[in-house]
């Protein structure tokens, strides 16, 4: 997985500047903006989910002990 990719990521440069070409540079660079974009988009939708998931454990959580506490009152 993160191996390979940072694999390809070196060969992937180390090419580049063996080559020089300013086209290809600017693909790279635009290849690299994009990675940059998905990783960012990718740790916000993480976040969200972690967000979410607490939100479900606390109602879960909540309900239990609404539960509880009607299993008291019987």
């Amino acid at each position: 997985g993160t191996y390979a990719m940072i694999s390809a990521a070196i060969l992937i440069f180390a090419y580049l500047s063996y080559t020089g070409t300013t086209e290809a540079k600017n693909a790279a660079e635009r290849g690299k903006a994009e990675w940059e974009e998905q990783k960012r988009k990718f740790r916000e939708l993480r976040t969200e989910i972690v967000e979410k998931w607490d939100d479900i454990e606390k109602t879960a959580e909540s309900v239990k002990e609404g539960f509880k506490r009607g299993e008291r009152r019987k």
